[in-house]
């Protein structure tokens, strides 16, 4: 039986005989055919007598939650929603020399610093932009358009990996 540590709640029950139980020596693997939620603590139990040794010695079983006890890591990749670009111009799609340009978009899930590649008329910016986190997972980016950048649409390529180091699919 393996179950939720936060709640107790039922997550797998396997027959120690499954295809998803495999022994080798001393060592029990258990495969169970749902995926494990990321970050989430388990903890496994198993009745009495369920294995036995070579020497014939029946298992003690484990019949509390803190003897076998697992947490899943972070193997998901971040993901960015709700991304816009304007700028301060008066009309806000387009931007001349000093106007600042803004990038605004969010994480599905806390992410370290991104590195942000602004482009203008399909050259790259070579101004540093200003990246800040704004509250939680909400993140801005600006830059100040220069005399020498070159006039054009202005696009951009966000590069990002959450804490775990799971690289997010870089958005354009």
């Amino acid at each position: 039986v393996i179950k939720k540590s936060a709640d107790n709640s039922l997550f797998a029950t396997i027959a120690a005989d499954s295809a998803m139980v495999t022994v080798s020596g001393a060592r029990v693997t258990i495969n169970p055919e749902l995926d494990f939620t990321d970050k989430q603590q388990y903890y496994v139990q198993i009745d009495e007598g369920t294995f036995v040794d070579g020497a014939g010695n029946l298992f003690a079983g484990i019949v509390n939650a803190e003897t076998w006890v697992f947490t899943v890591g972070d193997i998901v990749a971040p993901m960015l929603d709700s991304v816009s670009i304007v700028s301060n111009n008066e009309d806000n799609t387009k931007a001349t020399v000093n106007n600042v340009v803004t990038l605004l978009f969010s994480a599905n899930e806390e992410i370290g610093t991104p590195t942000i590649q602004f482009s203008s008329g399909g050259q790259a910016v070579q101004d540093v932009s200003t990246v800040i986190n704004t509250v939680e997972n909400n993140w801005s980016a600006t830059y100040t358009v220069k005399t020498g950048d070159k006039e054009g649409l202005v696009s951009f390529v966000v590069s990002y990996q959450d804490l775990e180091g799971n690289g997010g699919q870089p958005v354009a």
